[in-house]
């Protein structure tokens, strides 16, 4: 059998990480602490100078993993290539738990930056998932999801979208953004 090792994406620790209760070494250490033997960095979250990695950071990285035995297994970039400093834009599964993610993203990071659904990828998700499978075979919303959204996501949507999107949660259903690929844009 094969020594599968544990990774972390640090995009799990995002929220103390926005809300500045824990900095990048902070955030690589608790990765450590749960156990993780690698981790991915989100680029656009966490590297000051996105889209390009200085000789600073990486000295830093090699000094966080002799320090906590823990170093970076991945590398996460988005397609906006960090050129918007002023904004970041979220995507997710389209579901309560989603939206509500995206809303308290936007709301505490609201003085430092703008946070966007990235509406295009949520527009391909709808519409795949009508040519492909059709709404009645999507999968079941998880049940103890929080379903208390306010109209922040849907605000960035034509009137249009914004009805078919709510179509699909108040079916009980939902879209995984594992729904679309490369191959899809």
């Amino acid at each position: 059998m094969a020594n599968v090792k544990t990774g972390i994406t640090l995009f799990s620790l995002g929220t103390p990480y926005l809300k500045g209760e824990l900095d990048l070494e902070g955030v690589i250490r608790t990765a450590a602490e749960l156990g993780a033997q690698g981790y991915e960095i989100v680029a656009a979250q966490m590297i000051p100078s996105y889209p390009y990695v200085t000789d600073e950071f990486v000295e830093f990285i090699h000094k966080c993993t002799e320090k906590y035995g823990i170093g970076p297994i991945c590398y996460a970039a988005n397609m906006d290539r960090g050129m918007l400093k002023d904004r970041i834009y979220y995507f997710g599964d389209l579901d309560y738990e989603g939206i509500g993610i995206y809303e308290s993203l936007a709301q505490m990071a609201a003085d430092r930056r703008k946070i966007l659904p990235f509406a295009k990828a949520y527009e391909a998700m709808v519409e795949k998932a009508d040519v492909t499978c059709g709404m009645k075979n999507l999968p079941d919303t998880k049940e103890q999801q929080n379903r208390n959204i306010r109209e922040d996501f849907f605000s960035h949507f034509r009137e249009d979208r914004k009805s078919r999107m709510k179509e699909v949660l108040e079916s009980g259903k939902y879209i995984p953004q594992e729904i679309l690929n490369i191959t899809d844009f």
